[in-house]
């Protein structure tokens, strides 16, 4: 059975249904349909479609059975062809927001022009006066939303106006101690024209506790994850399969199939109704925590067994003040949305649940500006913030972190002036960090596929390539930093280039943060989160004190091995000042729940020394290293991979053996009184790259002037300035190629 279908049915399952008969239609639109029928595979359902206004519908006073927490369930589909016209912009921030949405054509998007797409809970009390009113959002981020498996496909090829699977959806609240009845109501708000909406299906009302026995010829399992040290319970991702290897999940929790079957436990509780049978339990908490693994042999009908689940942490980062986080993580996915519901606290207590401490959500301009930059938390382990995602089809996809105040404008799409250069140093400059994300990733317009290429700097020349951190190189010549994504979930095997690509720009004397992040969201069964994350060394866990550690280069990409290392005190980020023929000893501490295969020192390019580390999973290590020349040293640790862990970056013959990858960031070795000095190669390569950046502007030179209206400035003064960007780029790769970088 199909998973969307089994989720399905777990929700299903609990209460009764809320009949047609029961709902009524509501509110003021200028345009639209509202219409009870039978959707294309049996059920009947309430249809929203083609809105503009505000409008949906709204049950009766449905009774609540006491007063503890309540769940109210759903399906719901996507319907009508996708297209849609943005309304009349309120102000130049929502014009330009509309028109790079339209521009895409993307008919899922019609999500964009909505206000408000979700639910409204109304509580009465027993003479039926209204209490209170909350709603919920079916979209957290404005160009996201309800949408269902494989729904892309569906309006591309053409399936009919109906996307292929019902999405089950369920929202859990607690209604006021007086409260005797609830309305609910399905509300769509929108100013644009959309010719698309909502099918909604099987709505259900029940308590949220589970009945006091299991069902007839099902045994009960209640699961327990805990900490080892405090005895405390914790959240983890949990598998359950029975002797067959078939995967089973609790009803109403969220779960994943990447790469194999697993539930969140929120809480550190779970509760699980099973047939008769022999069943293996696994959780895992992140990258710092053995597996805990447990059987249960046989438990007759009727029965309920415990099972604990001892969470044994075998590293604890955060007391050495290395945090991990993904800062390319999105709570609505640019595919398939299978939690409608799912919000930013729920999002949160899913990173806690594996072992990640901070979270930038990446939002695009317009949501940003509706969601603030506030630290946003779920307990003192996690934070979490709306931040700034930057996507430029000229000059690259940049992620932000912990800036106080956004960049002033909207630099999305096809903007050639202002530059990423200009969004960079504003985030910098208001104590935020950037990573350039997918930077070796080229897709070429229109096919949209990757190319893998040898030379960047000659690719970055196509103005039908997007994605790639084109701009990269000039922003560090101008003395910004950027960091860079070494590891990315959605690279398919492409983790040889992105090595290339970073060593190149170690080698040449910049420095960047190596960044690991997943560009995938978390409301998705098919999410490659959790996946690659970046470790930051921090005095704190805030967001200053993280940005300030990503500026620092103070990091380390993995997508399992946690690792420390340092000679003489220095960690990854800094200098050690040494004489030409000094030996150090570089000491490496790593762990993974998954195994380990070696660890090496790279030493400006190149392996110098290595330690076997096959059969362990915790090791610690001692080199010997001697300093021939200037540059950068790192650390390597690979292991083997594992059902619970995203390799597709790795090549695919390396993904079983060796597809666990942690790689930090440089210690940077220096000479005293002797200037690094990168190789004629090495400068020329770069010297071509910064080149082919004109080529990049010619090619959009009809959009400036345009965009140096809105910017504020002459089309002269933005073209100059460009120019003169590029001029001084050269010039600085001249004086370091002749020179050496500055001591």
């Amino acid at each position: 059975m199909k998973e969307q279908e089994k989720a399905k049915q777990n929700v299903s399952a609990l209460g009764q249904a809320i009949g047609l008969s029961r709902w009524h239609e509501f509110g003021r639109m200028e345009r639209g349909a509202l219409q009870k029928r039978t959707g294309p595979d049996g059920p009947e359902c309430l249809l929203v479609e083609n809105v503009t206004g505000s409008s949906g519908w709204e049950s009766e006073g449905l009774p609540i059975e006491g007063a503890g927490p309540h769940l109210l369930s759903w399906s719901v589909k996507c319907v009508g062809k996708g297209d849609f016209a943005a309304p009349e912009p309120q102000n130049d921030t929502e014009r330009k927001y509309f028109s790079f949405w339209t521009a895409k054509d993307w008919p899922f998007h019609w999500f964009t022009v909505c206000d408000f797409i979700g639910i409204e809970l109304t509580f009465l009390d027993a003479q039926g006066a209204e209490i209170e009113t909350r709603s919920s959002p079916m979209a957290v981020e404005t160009y996201t939303g309800v949408f269902s498996r494989d729904f892309l496909a569906d309006y591309v090829e053409g399936r009919g106006d109906f996307t292929r699977f019902w999405t089950p959806v369920w929202f859990e609240f607690s209604p006021p101690s007086h409260a005797a009845a609830i309305r609910v109501r399905f509300l769509v708000t929108c100013r644009g024209r959309i010719d698309a909406g909502l099918a909604i299906a099987d709505v259900r009302l029940a308590p949220a506790t589970p009945a006091d026995k299991p069902r007839k010829g099902f045994s009960r399992y209640i699961i327990r994850t805990f900490e080892s040290a405090t005895g405390k319970p914790v959240g983890a991702r949990i598998s359950i399969r029975n002797e067959q290897g078939a995967p089973f999940v609790p009803p109403c929790a969220i779960s994943g199939d990447f790469p194999q079957n697993y539930f969140y436990s929120l809480s550190g509780e779970s509760s699980v109704d099973l047939p008769a049978g022999r069943y293996h339990f696994e959780a895992v908490k992140g990258f710092e925590y053995e597996t805990a693994r447990a059987h249960a042999f046989y438990v007759m009908e009727g029965e309920t067994e415990i099972v604990e689940l001892e969470m044994v942490r075998a590293l604890d980062m955060a007391s050495n003040r290395w945090f991990a986080g993904d800062h390319h993580l999105h709570i609505s996915g640019h595919a398939t949305k299978d939690y409608p519901m799912l919000d930013v606290a729920t999002g949160l207590k899913m990173a806690a649940c594996d072992g990640i401490s901070y979270v930038p959500f990446q939002a695009d301009y317009f949501s940003y500006q509706r969601r603030g930059h506030e630290t946003l938390r779920c307990d003192e382990t996690v934070i979490g913030q709306f931040a700034s995602e930057l996507c430029s089809q000229i000059w690259g996809h940049y992620c932000t972190l912990g800036a106080k105040t956004p960049y002033p404008g909207m630099v999305d799409g096809h903007v050639l002036y202002p530059t990423m250069y200009d969004v960079v140093k504003t985030i910098n400059a208001n104590g935020g960090a950037c990573f350039a994300a997918h930077p070796t990733q080229m897709i070429r317009n229109p096919q949209n596929t990757v190319h893998w290429k040898a030379d960047m700097a000659e690719a970055v020349s196509d103005p039908r390539r997007w994605n790639t951190a084109k701009e990269l190189p000039l922003i560090l010549l101008l003395g910004e930093h950027c960091g860079f994504d070494l590891m990315i979930a959605d690279g398919w095997q492409g983790q040889p280039m992105a090595t290339r690509e970073y060593y190149r720009l170690l080698d040449f004397g910049f420095r960047a943060a190596a960044g690991g992040s997943t560009d995938t969201g978390v409301n998705s069964r098919h999410s490659y989160f959790p996946g690659p994350r970046t470790y930051v060394h921090a005095g704190e866990l805030s967001w200053a004190a993280l940005a300030e550690g990503v500026r620092g280069c103070h990091t380390f990409a993995t997508n399992g091995p946690s690792v420390l290392m340092e000679s003489r005190g220095k960690i990854p980020g800094d200098n050690l000042l040494a004489q030409r023929g000094e030996q150090i000893v570089v000491n490496v501490e790593t762990f993974s729940p998954w195994g380990l295969a070696f660890v090496e020192l790279i030493y400006n390019g190149r392996p110098v020394a290595r330690a076997e580390l096959s059969g362990h999973d915790h090791a610690k290590a001692a080199f010997s290293v001697t300093l021939t020349e200037a540059g950068w040293l790192c650390a390597v640790v690979r292991g083997p991979g594992s059902p619970w862990l995203n390799s597709s970056m790795m090549v695919k013959r390396e993904q079983a053996a060796f597809g666990q990858m942690a790689h930090t960031s440089p210690v940077f070795i220096r000479f005293k009184d002797q200037p690094l000095r990168p190789s004629s190669e090495t400068a020329g390569y770069y010297a071509r790259w910064i080149s082919n950046l004109r080529k990049i502007a010619d090619a959009h030179r009809h959009l400036l002037d345009r965009n140096a209206h809105e910017a504020g400035v002459s089309a002269a003064e933005a073209w100059d300035t460009i120019m003169g960007r590029i001029d001084k780029a050269l010039e600085t790769i001249e004086s370091i190629r002749k020179n050496g970088w500055p001591q």
